[in-house]
């Protein structure tokens, strides 16, 4: 199920309403998730006709009395329970109703206030126990990840980053791969300041269903922030690959630390036991963080295997004379590596 999150920075005027409902025209998802609305009560009904005409909408409205996540899905794509919110997120269940297939979906719109992002950190750590099955957050976090995710302005305060990404890794949720400029918000003046607030996350679940799932950040002018659009493939039918370790994940930078941090995890039982269970959970983090920060390397192995073979079979005929013969060392000795 692809989908659409975006902070439109309001949806009272008229004319902005007419411009994200032909945004969202050319842009037809079953799952539309808007950010910073600004919406009264007595406004949402007559707004969801204008930007989406017939659909089934769920919207949450807080103690301000106006709306900062709103999310609208089409009834004929998808069934969505929500199962809890506050100022900073919706949590929700969905199941499509084509596959019966099901997965938690949590709309994320972080406070300015870092304080106030500590209880959205502590929220999502306390429902991360709980959810064994394929789980998606996105959304605005006013927070990036890595000093290259902004641009200009004030130096970040790295223990502001060591929360943040202490809360993913304990949550054990993983980017989506990503196309498009990535830094999803500029403050449009002059003295450009750009940072990547908005991004789509899931878990190692999620990942074994949706292995081709990515972000595509939107270009646009209605908001300081681009707007996401989640691509999903349809869910793979097939028997699960065996587990596979591939010698470049030695060579990258994170690789032990990964690792490590998957091991820690604390499992209550024998000793056999434990040793099965660890081993299952680092498998999972593993293959996520390999699809993350190296593709689908496996994919890479077979290509480069074909390469490989194709000298061997052309060495049988005159057209061997064509093949630079160095090609076949390099190509012997890039399968390797990987």
């Amino acid at each position: 199920m692809d989908c659409l999150i975006w902070n439109v920075r309001g949806l009272n005027n008229k004319v902005k309403q007419l411009d994200i409902a032909n945004f969202l025209q050319n842009h037809r998802t079953p799952f539309v998730a808007l950010l910073e609305n600004k919406l009264v009560a007595s406004e949402v009904e007559l707004v969801k006709k204008r930007i989406l005409g017939r659909c089934t909408a769920d919207y949450s409205h807080f103690h301000d009395g106006r709306g900062r996540i709103w999310i609208l899905w089409l009834t004929k794509s998808a069934n969505i329970t929500i199962h809890s919110s506050s100022e900073q997120y919706v949590h929700s269940e969905v199941t499509l109703i084509e596959s019966g297939l099901s997965f938690y979906v949590t709309i994320v719109y972080g406070s300015n206030s870092p304080a106030d992002r500590q209880i959205l950190w502590a929220d999502l750590l306390r429902k991360a126990p709980h959810i064994s099955i394929p789980w998606l957050v996105g959304g605005d976090f006013n927070e990036v990840r890595y000093t290259n995710e902004k641009l200009g302005g004030r130096a970040l305060q790295t223990n502001r980053l060591m929360n943040f990404n202490s809360c993913i890794g304990q949550c054990n949720l993983f980017d989506l791969h990503a196309t498009g400029n990535t830094l999803s918000w500029n403050n449009r003046q002059d003295n450009r300041i750009a940072c990547r607030l908005d991004r789509l996350m899931a878990n190692s679940e999620w990942f074994n269903l949706f292995p081709e799932a990515y972000t595509q950040y939107l270009p646009g002018s209605l908001s300081d922030h681009a707007s996401m659009k989640l691509i999903v493939a349809p869910p793979l039918q097939r028997h699960p690959k065996p587990f596979k370790f591939f010698n470049a994940w030695l060579r990258h930078g994170t690789f032990m630390d990964v690792l490590k941090q998957a091991w820690s995890i604390h499992i209550q039982g024998t000793a056999m036991y434990k040793l099965a269970k660890k081993l299952q959970h680092a498998k999972q983090v593993l293959k996520a963080w390999n699809i993350q920060h190296f593709g689908k390397a496996q994919d890479q192995v077979e290509c480069k295997r074909d390469q490989l073979s194709l000298p061997k079979l052309l060495c049988k005929g005159p057209l061997w004379t064509g093949w630079p013969l160095p090609m076949k060392g390099r190509l012997g000795s890039n399968t390797q590596k990987l």
